[in-house]
């Protein structure tokens, strides 16, 4: 939602008026007001696999060693 329509009076979100008055005390408290926050999301979020486990090195240890006991676990069953 653009930052005009949040602070407009008018606006509304699915029948309900937006609170306008907390999130024109909000936009006065920042520096250079709901204009100057980045976005929340990404347009798009692309990271390989490599970046992933480079920035979660133990997360990715745990995952291999889950898949590898479950692995495990199923070869008694299959033979």
């Amino acid at each position: 939602m653009p930052e005009d329509a949040l602070l407009d009076r008018a606006t509304s979100l699915d029948g309900t008026t937006l609170n306008v008055t907390a999130l024109e005390r909000l936009d006065q408290s920042l520096p250079g007001g709901l204009r100057g926050l980045p976005w929340s999301l990404p347009d798009v979020q692309r990271r390989s696999l490599r970046d992933v486990v480079r920035d979660r090195p133990w997360e990715a240890v745990g995952l291999v060693i889950g898949i590898l006991g479950l692995i495990l676990s199923v070869i008694p069953l299959v033979g």
